[in-house]
């Protein structure tokens, strides 16, 4: 692997969500009220990767904002 990674190739999984499409998410998940399950099927993922890239899901953003 210190080889790959000293040529300058990637190694592992590659991520599902890129900048952009957290962006996305994170701005439909504070401004609208769809259900997180739409909102998924809208940046092409699963609920349960929502839920990993966004702990806490819509309630944990609205309690970050607020204390903001």
């Amino acid at each position: 692997m210190a080889a790959a990674k000293a040529q300058g190739r990637l190694t592992g999984r590659p991520k599902v969500m890129d900048d952009q499409s957290r962006e996305t998410v994170l701005t439909l998940l504070r401004d609208t009220q769809l259900p997180v399950k739409q909102i998924a099927k809208q940046a092409g993922v699963s609920v349960a990767t929502l839920y990993k890239e966004f702990p806490g899901g819509r309630g944990a953003l609205q309690d970050s904002s607020a204390s903001l």
